[in-house]
């Protein structure tokens, strides 16, 4: 059993339709796991029925001990630990508890396109008082969009345009072109990284 009190986030690209077992499996072994989960609705011509999906399908987020990554990889149906370079990616904590801030509203959150540039507003009052985002509007209504950047993927929530205000900064942007998805299982003598290659961010000119 692990500990994994006190450590950053950081995102484990597991095996698709097995986020559910490694999340439990890592939980069992003592880590801190978190599985984002969304509620879909699918019509089907004779009934409706409600299915609970990853929000970011194929990761989940862990906090563990850096140096220690094979007890992470060791994990069945763990592919690799999203990375920059050779190194762990840590995912920042707000960013997590806006996602988790985000499912416990109530309002309908859902997977949508990755943005990276827009007007950035903050909630000013209810139940997402704090938290920010890219303003968007998507079929005559107005949604506020959260981004979890390293991995390149948003969702959405419908928002009241009352209840925010327009926040001032700087926008950074992601080049995509250097970031690989090919993965590779740890050796005994290597317990190493599996992306091969980093992210940088540039600023926008």
């Amino acid at each position: 059993m692990v500990s994994s009190v006190g450590y950053p986030w950081f995102a484990l690209y597991v095996r698709s339709r097995f986020e559910k077992v490694v999340s439990r499996t890592l939980r069992d072994n003592g880590f801190t796991e978190y599985l984002p989960l969304y509620t879909k609705t699918s019509q089907w011509s004779d009934r409706t029925k409600k299915v609970e999906l990853p929000l970011f399908p194929g990761y989940l987020f862990c906090r563990f001990d850096p140096k220690r990554t094979f007890s992470v990889l060791r994990i069945p149906s763990v592919l690799h630990i999203v990375s920059v370079g050779t190194r762990p990616a840590e995912i920042p904590d707000v960013e997590v508890e806006t996602i988790r801030k985000l499912l416990a509203s109530g309002r309908g959150i859902a997977p949508c396109d990755y943005l990276e540039v827009g007007q950035r507003i903050v909630v000013i009052s209810g139940s997402l008082e704090g938290v920010e985002g890219i303003l968007t509007r998507f079929r005559g209504e107005d949604r506020l969009v959260a981004s979890v950047a390293l991995l390149l993927r948003s969702v959405s929530v419908e928002i009241d345009r009352a209840c925010v205000r327009a926040v001032q900064t700087g926008v950074c942007r992601v080049d995509k072109s250097l970031i690989s998805n090919r993965s590779r299982r740890p050796t005994a003598s290597e317990p190493g990284l599996s992306v091969e290659r980093g992210i940088k961010a540039r600023p926008r000119a």
